[in-house]
């Protein structure tokens, strides 16, 4: 898929399907967004289940004239989660990240837990990695893990919905022509003389 400032190669077949929207947040801000299927879900009444989700992998590369560089975002949430008379929950992501086609980096932690009643809470985490210009980004053999146990207690679950999101943020930005880029460095040159000249 291409936009125009950037393309992104990714897995259609997992059950996010489709990258559901596209957006800018800002001057050279960007994002595209998987909304969650409601199939992602565990529950447990009598027994510990785990359950293992296919992330959706994936590859960006700027288009021909521009640059990725800055803060790498990635935001997954809001999972709900119920735990009745004792039962409990946990979620989970691991996967494979790789800058600029170099060895994959194994990304591995546990979402936040947010709680919203006796009962009921949520899943979710929101993550920046710093970085200077880069040529691609790469993700893959990703997972994200569900487990609900009550085989000590009544009922455990943990259920997406299709407004929940996994979301990735990155910056892209035109590549100065080179004509622009003289005329920049000329301003400065000139700039810099008349400081000198004033000292």
């Amino acid at each position: 898929m291409s936009t125009g400032e950037y393309d992104v190669l990714y897995d259609t077949t997992t059950s996010f399907g489709f990258i559901s929207s596209w957006s800018s947040t800002g001057p050279t801000q960007r994002e595209f967004t998987w909304n969650f299927s409601d199939t992602v879900n565990v529950a447990s009444d009598g027994i510990s289940v785990s359950t293992d989700f296919t992330l959706p992998s994936f590859t960006l590369t700027p288009a021909a004239g521009y640059r990725l560089f800055g803060d790498l975002g990635g935001f997954i949430g809001n999972l709900v989660y119920t735990e009745v008379g004792g039962g409990t929950t946990d979620a989970g992501i691991a996967g494979e990240v790789s800058i600029d086609g170099g060895p994959g980096s194994t990304v591995s932690f546990l979402l936040t837990r947010t709680s919203t009643g006796p009962f009921t809470g949520y899943y979710s985490d929101a993550r920046t990695a710093p970085s200077g210009d880069f040529s691609s980004l790469s993700f893959g053999s990703g997972t994200l893990t569900l487990t609900a146990d009550a085989s000590t207690s009544q009922f455990a679950a943990i259920a997406a919905q299709p407004q929940n999101e996994l979301r990735v943020s990155f910056n892209v930005a035109a590549v100065p022509e080179p004509a622009t880029w003289l005329m920049f460095l000329s301003g400065v040159g000139v700039l810099g003389l008349i400081a000198y000249r004033r000292l």
